[in-house]
C-alpha cells in the first residue's frame, strides 16, 4: 500500500504536473496529495478519504488503482492469518510451559511430606523412650528422698535473714544520704538567697553632658530594663512639647496649667529627643526623678537629647 505514493508521484512527474495543478484538478488539499504520495495516510481525514482521494489521485494521472488495493487486502488477509497463528502458537507453548511447571512444583511439594511421613515412626519410637526413662527416674527419686532436706531449709532461712538484715541496714543508710542532701540543698538555697539580697539594684541618673545655644545633651544610666515612664507637666501656664523616641513620635501636644501627661518609653531605647515650648514652665520626671532644668538658661524653645547608656 505505501509503494501505490511512489507510483502516483511518478505518474504525476511523467504527465509534467505540479502538486498545485493535481490540487485544482482534483479539488484535495495539496497537503493531503503530498502525504498520499509520502504514504503518510494517517493524515488524511479516515480510512474512507484514503481510498476515495487515492482512487481520485489515480484517475487524473492515468493509473487504475484497484489492483492496488486488491494485492493491499489480500497481503493484510495474509499478514492477519499469519498474526493468529503466531498468537495461537505462542498460547500452546505457554499453555505447555505452565502445565511443565506446575507438575514440578507439585512434586517438589510432595518431596518434603513424604520425608516426614518416613520420619514419623522414629520420632514416636524417640519419645516413648524419653518418657520412659522420666517415669523410672521419677519412681526412684520418690523411693529415695534426700537426707539433707532439713540443713537445706536451714540455709534458706539464714540466707533469707541474712538478706532482711542487709536490706534495713541499706534502708538506713540512704536515709542519712536523704537527710544530708537535703540540708546541703537547704544551705545552698540560704547562700542563693543572700546573695541575691546583697545585689543591688542599679541607681538611676540623668546628667547634663553638654548645651551649644538652645540644644541641651543629656546622658541618662541605670535605667530600668522595662516599664520606664516619662512624665511632662505645665507649672504654671500653658506648655507645647513634644517627645521623639528613637525616631519615632510618641507625644505632640498643648498642656495647660497643671496638666501633665505620661509616655511610656519602649524597651530597649536609645535616645530621646524632646521639644519644649516653654522650658522654664515645664517639668520632665523620668521614673520619679525629676530632671534638673537648674543649668537651662533658654526660656523659651529648647532641644533635649537624652542618651541611653547601658552598663
Amino acid at each position: 500500500m505505501d509503494n501505490i505514493g511512489k507510483v502516483l508521484r511518478q505518474a504525476r512527474i511523467d504527465q509534467g504536473m505540479t502538486i498545485d495543478d493535481l490540487q485544482k484538478k482534483t479539488r484535495i488539499q495539496k497537503r493531503y496529495l503530498i502525504a498520499i504520495e509520502n504514504g503518510d495516510f494517517d493524515q488524511l481525514p479516515g480510512q474512507f478519504y484514503v481510498r476515495a482521494f487515492i482512487k481520485q489521485y489515480g484517475e487524473n494521472v492515468g493509473i487504475d488503482t484497484e489492483s492496488y488495493f486488491k494485492t493491499a487486502e489480500k497481503t493484510e488477509q495474509s499478514d492477519e492469518n499469519d498474526s493468529v497463528k503466531q498468537i495461537k502458537s505462542e498460547e500452546e507453548q505457554t499453555s505447555n510451559n505452565l502445565n511443565a511447571e506446575n507438575r514440578s512444583s507439585y512434586l517438589t511439594r510432595q518431596q518434603p511430606k513424604n520425608r516426614w511421613h518416613s520420619l514419623i515412626p522414629q520420632i514416636l519410637v524417640i519419645a516413648a523412650v524419653i518418657l520412659v526413662v522420666f517415669i523410672v527416674w521419677l519412681f526412684y527419686k520418690r523411693a529415695n528422698p534426700s537426707p539433707s532436706g532439713i540443713s537445706e531449709k536451714g540455709k534458706v532461712t539464714s540466707v533469707k535473714s541474712s538478706s532482711v538484715s542487709k536490706m534495713r541496714s541499706s534502708k538506713s543508710t540512704s536515709s542519712k544520704t536523704t537527710s544530708s542532701s537535703k540540708s546541703s540543698v537547704g544551705s545552698q538555697s540560704q547562700s542563693v538567697s543572700s546573695s541575691k539580697s546583697s545585689e543591688k539594684e542599679p541607681t538611676q541618673s540623668v546628667a547634663l553632658k553638654s548645651q551649644s545655644g538652645s540644644n541641651y545633651t543629656f546622658e541618662i544610666t541605670g535605667l530600668k530594663a522595662s516599664g520606664n515612664k516619662l512624665i511632662l507637666s505645665a507649672v504654671n501656664s500653658n506648655a507645647w512639647d513634644k517627645v521623639i523616641v528613637d525616631g519615632s513620635t510618641l507625644y505632640s501636644g498643648l498642656l495647660s496649667a497643671g496638666q501633665s501627661t505620661t509616655v511610656n518609653l519602649p524597651d530597649g531605647a536609645q535616645i530621646i529627643t524632646m521639644t519644649l515650648g516653654a522650658t522654664a514652665n515645664s517639668k520632665v520626671t523620668i521614673n520619679d526623678q525629676i530632671v534638673d532644668f537648674s543649668a537651662i538658661t533658654t526660656p523659651g524653645v529648647s532641644n533635649l537629647t537624652f542618651n541611653i547608656v547601658k552598663k
